[in-house]
């Protein structure tokens, strides 16, 4: 009888940790624009929506990644703090800025003797979480710096 007990107690016991365990939510792009370039980095608006398929809400907590201009070639690493939230069984879109500091410069000079745009992609993570949950949420958004943004930094001598 305890053995039939027991395994009833953890069937129940798995049973309602599977049911309580969030739905991871999914992320789309939709908006990544440079807003400047200096010296030491870059600032670009990020915009996403982000889609809860769970019965409560979560909250925007952080973004952060790393921009690249080729394979393996990272320039650098950026984090912002959004506020907002993501309505239960819902999409809100999540808008911010990250400072992305450049770490690798030296990854841009082939873009600099060519005068086409520099074309990146930025990968990162929204970072959501609630009701004692907390995920990251993989995600890339495409874009391009133009030369002109580039030289106007500073950076012509890369």
């Amino acid at each position: 009888m305890r053995s039939i007990l027991r395994t009833s107690l953890a069937s129940l016991i798995v049973g309602l940790a599977l049911a309580c365990s969030p739905t991871m939510p999914t992320v789309t792009p939709q908006v990544a624009r440079v807003l400047w370039v200096s010296p030491v980095g870059v600032r670009l608006a990020i915009e996403v929506d982000v889609h809860n398929p769970n019965s409560f809400a979560l909250y925007a907590n952080a973004i952060e990644g790393v921009i690249e201009v080729g394979p393996g070639s990272t320039l650098g690493y950026g984090h912002a703090f959004p506020r907002g939230t993501i309505p239960p069984e819902g999409v809100a879109r999540v808008v911010t800025q990250v400072d992305v500091q450049w770490t690798n410069l030296g990854a841009l000079t082939p873009f600099l003797v060519n005068p086409g745009p520099v074309p990146y992609v930025f990968k990162g993570k929204a970072r959501v979480g609630g009701d004692g949950v907390s995920l990251a949420v993989p995600f890339e958004v495409n874009g391009q710096l133009t030369r002109a943004e580039l030289i106007g930094a500073g950076l012509r001598g890369f």
